[in-house]
């Protein structure tokens, strides 16, 4: 009977424990929903390119990485705040790496929505609306329409639309405009508006306070289709943050240090960009050999070679324009699953495989899901430019050559020029 007893009350406190538990769990789901909205998200991107695409593998590994760097706090709603800004800040850093320019913000615009949609300010309804344009058909003249040169008839068709769509907060819409085009003027201009203001605060009222940041997304770009691009600019800013209105440069140092030998460095590359010199740079900064083989006719032999090498001798090896080589990317998916993937533990602790190739549909879908990807295009414009040089070119230790000396000012400016 002691015994029976004993072991009642030990069932009982592993029932408590496991109710603690449960509890403790639950409270961290907040956590483990944002990492969902995001994986399928980044799932999404294969139907913009093929080349983006990304395993769970990848996904869980980099999760749980952060999960275990975030700095941990006593206070559960400040962790969970933690967790879920750094996991978000991660992987929008990480995927841009891969998307060339005209994509990046398309994945911020997602993942922005995504989130809104997971907290229920956001429904289906407005997102088919802001996909498709949502304008009305332009018909014949309308006696209504206002008489402003910036209320053309799909400006007017468009807001129709929205209030006839959504007539629980855009009742009245039409009206407002033809009574008040001096208000609607600066939002259709953008004269006078404050660029540090949100989407919501540049709109006259009643809308102002009563539109959520989608709702004023869709009613700015009914206004003028023009505004499209800096407001969704401005929107990820105000959903995400201000550090996601401008994507990440690339900095080859970074991804080298959070690069693995097993794992393939893959350069996605546009026309008329070539990372090789940026690359070259790295190894001699790095003290790191490397080998080269521009992949074409009879050149796999070569590259299997130069592969088995430097697996064995901690080299880094360059096959340069996969695209040009399809019969070989068979092979090369091959190598990398038993000698790199499978044999992870007994590869040279400095072997890297870099490659680059320009995007096509023969490339292996699972080197794609393993490869740490990295977009390369050529800069556009001053800021563009200046940012890839300094992040691929110039080290601190560059600027502070000379730092305390008479030529200290003059040869900074040099660099800078």
């Amino acid at each position: 009977k002691v015994t029976s007893n004993v072991v009642k009350q030990r069932i009982g406190e592993a029932e408590e424990t496991k109710k603690e538990i449960t509890v403790a769990r639950e409270g961290y789901r907040p956590v483990a929903t944002r990492g969902s909205v995001i994986y399928f998200v980044i799932a999404q991107l294969a139907k913009i390119d093929g080349m983006y695409q990304y395993s769970l593998q990848f996904f869980t590994k980099l999760y749980n990485i952060r999960l275990q760097q975030v700095p941990m706090t006593d206070d559960l709603d400040l962790r969970l705040e933690n967790l879920s800004s750094d996991v978000t800040k991660t992987f929008h850093a990480a995927v841009c790496l891969g998307l060339f320019e005209k994509d990046k913000q398309a994945y911020a615009l997602l993942l922005a929505a995504a989130i809104l949609k997971e907290r229920k300010d956001m429904d289906d309804a407005e997102w088919a609306f802001f996909v498709s344009g949502g304008g009305g058909s332009v018909g014949g003249e309308d006696l209504l329409m206002p008489n402003a040169p910036w209320v053309t008839p799909y400006v007017w068709s468009s807001l129709k639309a929205l209030e006839t769509t959504f007539p629980s907060y855009f009742t009245g819409l039409t009206k407002h405009v033809r009574k008040n085009l001096s208000l609607w003027l600066p939002i259709a201009t953008g004269e006078g508006v404050d660029a540090n203001s949100t989407l919501s605060s540049r709109l006259p009222m009643p809308f102002r306070d009563s539109l959520t940041p989608f709702q004023s997304l869709l009613l700015m770009r009914a206004v003028d289709d023009t505004l499209l691009l800096p407001s969704v600019t401005e929107f990820i800013g105000e959903i995400l943050g201000p550090s996601f209105r401008t994507p990440p440069s690339l900095e080859l140092r970074k991804v080298l240090s959070d690069s693995l030998p097993e794992q393939p460095l893959l350069f996605l590359c546009s026309s008329g960009a070539d990372p090789t010199n940026s690359l070259l740079q790295l190894s001699r900064d790095t003290n790191n050999n490397v080998r080269t083989v521009s992949l074409g006719q009879g050149q796999g032999p070569v590259a299997e070679g130069h592969l088995s090498a430097g697996m064995q001798g901690g080299d880094w090896v360059l096959l340069q324009n996969c695209h040009l080589s399809v019969s070989f990317l068979p092979r090369l998916e091959e190598l990398v699953e038993t000698k790199m993937t499978d044999a992870a533990g007994s590869l040279h602790l400095d072997f890297r495989l870099w490659l680059t190739s320009m995007p096509t549909k023969a490339f292996p879908a699972s080197i794609l899901q393993v490869a740490l990807k990295m977009s390369v295009q050529p800069p556009r414009g001053i800021r563009a430019n200046m940012l890839q040089s300094f992040a691929s070119n110039v080290e601190q230790g560059d600027l502070d050559r000379f730092s305390g000396t008479s030529i200290d000012v003059p040869y900074r400016r040099l660099i800078f020029g």
